[in-house]
């Protein structure tokens, strides 16, 4: 077992429309409450009208520009623009699609509120029912209805020719309950790096998962911690890691991440991201959690004395005589003490 998975290496299910990669359960098997997906769309490509039954969705634009849309239980329908940065949001069981309308690829990494989450395509479903109940519901003649096929979840299609129709959706607007680009989102701001962290303030709707933009300085580190109320699926954009999981029992793992790899610490074990390179790093951080919780341990030095942190070892007070309390330190700069 291994709470880290090659996500970008793995062999990608290929449909008319793009690529679609998977890391859920049967990838990392301790997966709580939370799964990735790793989407490409090609241009015209059209995600199809769908919905999850059992999870919220929440994506983030890497590359390319998009159309979402999505109908919501009032009847409202909601279209918007995403690009690289947008965050959108999608509550579980609203109907939704999501059409690339730009020349390049548009890539997407989503996660759902499900370690094992379902989906309901139009492909799949509208076909299975009769046209007599179909004509029923549209008080109209049978023949009027189309007789549509059977057949297999289509998932990723082409669709040129909805193009115009999309587009015609959109309104224009400065905000939007479902949306936000993590760019325009303050940064906090620590000896080590930044972080961008999507809150409710930013996308009302969102209930069950959030993102942190995480920008960890060359050679900084994101100190030993853990997280009370949610689970860790980290997704590397760029840079080189080395981390370390903790659980009960003696359970310990270390390993490196490289872009494309994934990470998943389940909630409460510690875990920290150590950046072994010389450039930026750069992870995706989702949580099972709209509002996460951390434990640092800098803030256990800093919170308990030294008196009982030596009792576990046995040892005398002295040995922590030279750590400091510093209060929370969180993202930690390159180290500028030499070894004694």
């Amino acid at each position: 077992m291994s709470f880290k998975y090659r996500l970008e290496q793995a062999t990608p299910d290929s449909f008319a429309g793009g690529t679609n990669r998977i890391a859920s359960r049967q990838n990392i098997s301790d997966l709580r409450d939370i799964a990735m997906y790793s989407m490409r769309i090609e241009p015209g490509g059209l995600r199809e009208l769908h919905w999850h039954p059992n999870a919220g969705e929440l994506n983030y634009c890497l590359q390319g520009q998009g159309i979402i849309g999505l109908l919501t239980p009032e009847g409202e329908a909601d279209f918007f623009h995403i690009q690289p940065g947008s965050v959108s949001f999608i509550p579980t069981g609203y109907a939704h699609f999501i059409f690339n309308e730009s020349r390049e690829t548009l890539h997407l990494v989503t996660v759902f509120s499900s370690a094992k989450p379902e989906h309901i395509d139009i492909s799949s479903t509208l076909g299975n029912i009769s046209r007599t109940l179909w004509a029923q519901t549209f008080n109209i003649p049978n023949a009027w209805f189309p007789d549509l096929p059977q057949q297999g979840d289509q998932f990723l299609i082409k669709s040129e020719q909805a193009v115009n129709s999309i587009r015609g959706g959109i309104k224009t607007s400065l905000s939007n309950p479902f949306t936000f680009n993590m760019n325009m989102i303050s940064p906090h701001i620590f000896a080590g790096g930044t972080t961008h962290e999507l809150t409710t303030s930013q996308i009302p709707s969102l209930d069950g998962l959030t993102l942190f933009l995480l920008t960890a300085y060359p050679e900084a580190l994101r100190e030993p911690h853990w997280h009370p109320n949610a689970g860790e699926l980290d997704y590397c954009v760029s840079g080189t890691a080395r981390m370390e999981i903790q659980g009960p029992n003696g359970q310990r793992e270390s390993f490196v991440i490289k872009p494309g790899d994934v990470a998943y610490i389940p909630q409460n074990y510690l875990h920290y991201i150590d950046n072994a390179s010389n450039d930026p790093l750069q992870f995706l951080v989702f949580f099972s959690n709209s509002a996460p919780t951390n434990i640092d341990f800098s803030q256990v030095f800093t919170s308990f004395s030294h008196e009982l942190l030596a009792a576990s070892f046995g040892s005398d007070l002295s040995i922590f005589n030279k750590v400091p309390t510093p209060g929370n330190v969180f993202l930690a700069a390159k180290r500028q003490q030499p070894d004694a």
